[in-house]
């Protein structure tokens, strides 16, 4: 959210100065408030934007599982055709679970996120390459997919896999 932005398009009502003193505005008072919101929610997401990098960057360095921006009630849907291993997993460990799984099947599984996007809708959009050779059959796997985070606060609630970078872009109206 841009600071201030969507506020400055109306002309709300203003109070007159008196003689002795100014009155503040009801435009000033609403702008100051909208303004510290909009500091908050920018401040809020930058943090969980730093969360986010520091869990893709631990796991893409070393295989470690972070988990500390996930909330208790988190729940991660995961496209079909990865893994087979379809459907939505709740809780934290659920979500660990699923990223063993995937190191499991595949030898030298690899994921770069190469980029983050916060969308208007508020989720950050995590653009990763997936990289990997089949455990038993030795085919190899090299493919871009989205993750789409939902938060609240500062822990995230919902992650969703899309095979399609494409598809997790237009999720969040970015397409």
């Amino acid at each position: 959210m841009q600071k201030g932005r969507g506020f400055e398009s109306h002309q709300p009502l203003a109070f007159e100065k008196t003689s002795r003193s100014r009155v503040p505005t009801f435009r000033s008072c609403f702008r100051r408030r909208a303004n510290r919101y909009s500091t908050d929610m920018s401040n809020e997401k930058a943090r969980n934007l730093e969360q986010l990098t520091a869990a893709y960057q631990a796991f893409s360095e070393t295989g470690e599982i972070v988990g500390d921006h996930l909330a208790p009630d988190f729940e991660m849907q995961q496209a079909s055709s990865i893994i087979d291993s379809a459907g939505v997993f709740r809780g934290p460990n659920a979500f660990r679970d699923v990223l063993r799984e995937l190191q499991e099947a595949f030898d030298d599984f690899t994921t770069e996120a190469e980029r983050f996007i916060e969308a208007p809708t508020g989720e950050i959009v995590v653009l990763v390459h997936v990289l990997g050779r089949g455990h038993g059959s030795g085919a190899e796997m090299d493919n871009r997919i989205a993750h789409v985070w939902t938060f609240r606060g500062e822990k995230a609630v919902r992650m969703v896999a899309y095979e399609e970078q494409a598809d997790a872009l237009a999720a969040v109206g970015l397409a």
